[in-house]
């Protein structure tokens, strides 16, 4: 809190359709604790423990399977993300990890 993440999420929220958020659980509950208004268009990828409480407020929420971003949670985003219409195949980047929006 003390960076100011809360602040600087809610400015990208304001800038963003949409917001891919990897980040401890620890760090998850500060912004869900601090969180001001609804968390449409952010997609959290985190403890199942956290899952009611971020989608009741709008959040998309999937399940973290391991310590990192690994083929299932890629796959999983990338649905999740295509399923909503917030982009096509054609607009994420293959050559990268997770895929960039354009």
């Amino acid at each position: 809190m003390r960076f100011g993440i809360i602040e600087s999420l809610m400015r990208m929220h304001d800038q963003y359709d949409v917001m891919l958020i990897f980040l401890p659980r620890a760090h998850v509950e500060v912004i869900a604790e601090q969180w001001q208004g609804d968390m449409e268009g952010m997609l959290f990828v985190t403890s199942e423990s956290l899952f009611e409480e971020l989608r009741s407020r709008g959040a998309i929420v999937l399940p973290r399977r391991g310590a990192r971003v690994g083929g299932h949670n890629k796959q999983a985003i990338m649905d999740e993300l295509e399923r909503r219409g917030w982009c096509g195949r054609r607009d994420l980047n293959p050559s990268s990890k997770l895929g960039k929006l354009k």
